[in-house]
């Protein structure tokens, strides 16, 4: 498990916008990858003990200090170090490279 690239910078990346969005008066909404009925990127990981909540198509803002995500730092440590990660590049026949 890559908890570095994954489960943990999704979590914390999700939290923090989840508060960002809530102090934003005229957000209309966000995109991510979590749904209500689909489990395709869902990120469970043993790491994180509490994190934000989805609630039906709604995240719960934390009403505690912080962003509202508690990590077990045994179980992060037994995931093992830094493991630097980047998604693939497409790449056109001319060899440039292109979007997905």
């Amino acid at each position: 498990m890559d908890a570095s690239a994954f489960p943990g910078g999704i979590c914390r990346l999700l939290a923090a916008t989840v508060h960002l969005s809530a102090a934003v008066a005229n957000l209309s909404y966000v995109e991510c990858w979590e749904t209500p009925d689909e489990d395709m990127a869902r990120q469970e990981s043993p790491i994180f003990v509490k994190k934000v909540e989805l609630k039906e198509a709604v995240y719960i803002v934390p009403d505690g200090p912080g962003l509202g995500v508690e990590i077990d730092e045994a179980e992060l440590s037994r995931a093992g170090g830094f493991r630097f990660s980047e998604m693939p590049h497409l790449q056109r026949r001319d060899g440039s490279v292109t979007n997905w």
